[in-house]
């Protein structure tokens, strides 16, 4: 810890939970409802950002 720059957790340990939950997302976004969450985001993201959807659409991002 080092409170002179006001970090109250040890840098390490966060990375460590960063990528644990990293790991977890992306196993949960396999499942069947992870990809339908997906499908909903990009549906909504095609309804209210639809020149971010044609950015991606061109660019072979999804």
């Amino acid at each position: 810890m080092n409170s002179r720059l006001g970090v109250d957790e040890d840098v390490r340990t966060l990375q460590g939970k960063g990528a644990q939950w990293t790991q977890e997302m992306l196993r949960d976004l396999q499942t069947e409802d992870g990809q339908h969450i997906l499908h909903s985001i990009r549906v909504l993201r095609e309804r209210f950002e639809p020149e971010v959807g044609a950015k991606e659409e061109a660019s072979g991002v999804r």
